[in-house]
């Protein structure tokens, strides 16, 4: 019998949250080889789930966005430098957005449909620009 996982996963780094200066911070040192622990974990317990990817890190970390994929897990957006949507015109976002899903399906080769806004800061106006450029869901609210 196949389990259906109800999981996801922000695939971010440390500096990519709120609560540090980017401008400060030392980006050498990087958290996502836990992605590779909880990799092994969803294979051993036969589940799948939604790995909402940070442009900024599919480019640093392409083989192991690749991997996820190609283990079955679904891909799908989390901005590209993880700055909030509600600090961003409807234009910059946009542009981020694109920018993210672009990186996204180049690596993959794969089509990306789904969307989580950084601290899950979405508004109606930016849900609108998601069904514009074909997303089908958002796990921001």
């Amino acid at each position: 019998m196949s389990r259906r996982a109800v999981l996801s996963m922000d695939l971010e780094d440390w500096y990519h949250t709120i609560y540090f200066d980017r401008k400060l911070s030392n980006k050498d040192y990087s958290m996502i080889d836990g992605a590779y622990n909880f990799l092994e974990i969803l294979k051993r317990k036969k589940l799948k789930t939604t790995f909402f990817v940070v442009g900024d890190i599919a480019l640093k970390f392409k083989s192991l966005i690749k991997e996820i994929s190609e283990s079955g897990h679904e891909i799908s957006c989390h901005s590209f430098n993880h700055f909030l949507p509600l600090s961003q015109t409807n234009a910059e976002f946009k542009e981020d957005l694109l920018k993210n899903k672009n990186i996204l399906e180049n690596l993959i080769q794969k089509l990306v449909v789904g969307y989580r806004a950084p601290a899950f800061n979405l508004d109606d106006p930016k849900f609108k620009i998601l069904l514009e450029n074909n997303f089908l869901y958002d796990s921001s609210k």
